[in-house]
């Protein structure tokens, strides 16, 4: 069995002082204070890695979505004692007193505090509060009226979570939602739904604009002026059509000093 590696590392180091997770989670959230995280599963290991997230969301002030069914195990597969999500109790001002699994195709109702209304699938937890704030409830069931996504305000940063999985609408509006609170802007407004934009920074301080056309299909999108795409050596034009399936990658120009 191979020994050390980044894994090894990243336990070995979670004990250190809060100075040294700082650093650790410095250069991730600190840098880039107005970031959201989105964080499913079971492992405490996350906002990065080798960070605690309350450390990072308490002194950093980062922004995190957590999914249904977290903060069961460790990283290295052992149930945590005192209850559920037991390391995360205090950074989402809550705790589950029972899981709620929906039968097979089953679905419960949400209803949100801005007066719209969702559906959960899969799963649903009876979710006691301890400080947090309720943003959808679950609107029939056994779990009526009880709190289904919350918010918590923990230090400089907020905490988000998800004790059901909604649909794609009702996900997309609460994660805008923590994006917006958070300051986040997208690389690209008015992309077309499943078109993923990101920009990757050189050593040199040049930016590179990712486009991936998740679809089946064709659309138009509108590069920023003066992108200049790599894999034809050309200039883009304003208006572009992204083949299904298909890619750009382009330099974008300097800013101007």
């Amino acid at each position: 069995m191979e020994q050390g590696g980044p894994r090894a590392e990243s336990i070995k180091r979670r004990g250190g002082s809060r100075e040294e997770r700082l650093r650790i989670c410095g250069p991730v959230l600190r840098d880039q204070p107005r970031r959201v995280v989105q964080l499913s599963g079971r492992e405490e290991v996350g906002i990065p890695e080798l960070a605690e997230p309350r450390v990072c969301l308490q002194e950093v002030g980062g922004h995190l979505v957590m999914s249904l069914f977290s903060g069961i195990v460790d990283e290295c597969d052992r149930i945590h004692l005192g209850g559920y999500p037991a390391p995360f109790r205090e950074l989402l001002g809550l705790h589950v007193e029972e899981f709620w699994p929906l039968p097979h195709n089953g679905e419960v109702g949400l209803a949100l505090t801005d007066g719209s209304t969702g559906t959960g699938v899969f799963w649903s937890e009876w979710i006691t509060l301890e400080g947090a704030d309720t943003l959808a409830a679950f609107a029939d069931g056994e779990l009526a009226g009880r709190p289904a996504v919350t918010r918590h305000a923990h230090g400089d940063g907020v905490a988000y979570y998800l004790g059901t999985r909604p649909d794609q609408a009702t996900m997309g509006t609460l994660l805008r939602r923590a994006a917006e609170t958070a300051g986040v802007r997208p690389v690209l407004p008015g992309l077309p739904g499943g078109v993923e934009a990101t920009v990757r920074r050189a050593q040199d301080d040049t930016r590179y604009l990712f486009l991936l056309n998740h679809n089946p299909f064709g659309v138009t999108v509108s590069p920023p002026a003066g992108a200049h795409d790599m894999l034809t050596d050309t200039v883009l034009p304003e208006i572009v059509e992204l083949a299904g399936r298909d890619v750009i990658i382009a330099r974008l120009p300097r800013a101007a000093a």
